[in-house]
């Protein structure tokens, strides 16, 4: 099913709105388990729930080419594997509300990405936003940590692995476009899903604390686990496949816009994070440097080579 522009523009609220309650529910899970934990856990969870979802629509294996299979491992590396580790560990050491906000950074990389590729053109709103996002980002991270988080080696460190996840979004975002041309978004979702959680798999033998940490889960946790598993990586991932089937990349990518609002006033309303003025004033620039790269992309009618 293809959507209308108009469905599509509100569907991608929706899933900003998931994909902001899952930087609290993040955090919570962070709060009792380890970084390594949580990313096996909500991507083994999440990739059960995508197997559930196709055997009640009696999907069976997909009939990918072999260049498909190719770009679904791909695809299940950088929106699964590498978003999810980046992710977690930068988020171990930062607020929700802060973390939002740098990885609200990733059309910035999808604009780029998509340049490069030959997909879209980097224009001068790019090199504009890609400035804009970059001041933003030094604010944030010097400014908008919290009255709470000083300024040390580690936050810096933090912040600049989770950089790494919207750059790894980014790279999804614009990989995963032709393949929304041949396929639909729940195939393309869940087996890249499914793929990255075998990946992650080994982390349940090496990191001797995850199945202790599992069994210590009460019953917050488990709630945050299912919004952030089931929530964040299955229906805002299907639904952003869907999106994404009908808006060029960079549009799609205007999640990236609107969720930090919905994940600062989460984190604030069940976290008690009070939003400071350092991060208030660099959400300012890295949403502009978002809106300023989003607005009316010049497409071009290739695709990535496969």
């Amino acid at each position: 099913m293809t959507l209308s522009r108009r469905a599509a523009q509100f569907v991608l609220l929706v899933v900003c709105l998931i994909w902001g309650a899952n930087f609290t529910a993040m955090k919570i899970l962070l709060n009792q388990m380890s970084p390594f934990s949580v990313v096996s856990l909500r991507t083994a969870v999440a990739a059960m729930g995508f197997l559930v979802v196709m055997m009640l629509l009696r999907r069976g294996i997909p009939a990918f080419t072999k260049q498909d299979w190719i770009r679904i491992v791909q695809l299940g590396v950088l929106g699964v594997t590498s978003y999810n580790i980046f992710s977690a560990l930068g988020q171990d050491h930062l607020p929700a509300a802060l973390s939002s906000l740098i990885i609200g950074s990733s059309p910035i990389f999808t604009a780029l990405f998509a340049g490069l590729l030959g997909i879209e053109r980097i224009t001068r709103n790019t090199v504009i936003g890609l400035v804009l996002a970059t001041t933003g980002l030094v604010l944030l991270v010097s400014q908008g940590r919290g009255v709470d988080v000083p300024l040390t080696r580690e936050v810096v460190l933090a912040a600049a692995i989770l950089v790494v996840a919207p750059a790894s979004w980014g790279a999804y975002t614009v990989l995963a476009k032709p393949m929304l041309r041949r396929h639909d978004p729940i195939t393309v979702a869940g087996m890249g899903m499914i793929i990255g959680a075998l990946t992650l798999s080994p982390l349940f033998v090496i990191d001797p604390k995850v199945l202790p940490e599992i069994q210590a889960l009460g019953r917050v946790g488990w709630t945050a686990l299912m919004v952030s598993a089931l929530g964040s990586l299955v229906v805002a991932y299907i639904l952003f496949g869907m999106v994404l089937r009908a808006l060029p990349p960079s549009q799609a990518a205007m999640t990236s816009y609107i969720t930090p609002l919905f994940a600062i006033t989460i984190a604030w309303l069940v976290l008690g994070e009070q939003p400071t003025l350092g991060l208030l004033l660099g959400g300012v620039f890295v949403l502009a440097a978002v809106l300023v790269i989003s607005r009316a992309p010049r497409v071009i009618e290739t695709e990535p080579s496969e």
